[in-house]
């Protein structure tokens, strides 16, 4: 799975790429095997003013699916990515037919 993060009107640090890369190979890494890419697009909607204006846009091209999208917007970067790739997630989950295991009951 190749993973490309593009940011538009804002500077990500290093750090935060990082961050940002390690969320969404966690949201959809047990689907690697399914994905060939996943593009990550960063937008600030508010620039510098803050505010609900963070959108991550997340293409992931998926094998026998094509490509799917979902976006998410919120005041933090992360919780953006976050609801993104897990909205690719199910999607991938509910399309393929793939069942998440269920936690154990004590």
């Amino acid at each position: 799975m190749q993973l490309q993060i593009v940011a538009t009107s804002v500077q990500l640090s290093p750090a935060m790429r990082e961050f940002i890369r390690r969320r969404a190979e966690i949201a959809l890494g047990r689907y690697r095997h399914h994905i060939d890419w996943v593009l990550l697009r960063m937008v600030d909607l508010e620039g510098p003013e803050g505010g609900l204006g963070k959108r991550c846009q997340v293409d992931a091209r998926v094998y026998r699916l094509g490509t799917l999208f979902a976006q998410s917007t919120d005041r933090d970067w992360l919780a953006a990515v976050g609801r993104a790739t897990e909205r690719v997630a199910r999607r991938i989950e509910r399309d393929l037919g793939i069942r998440r295991p269920q936690p154990m009951s004590r």
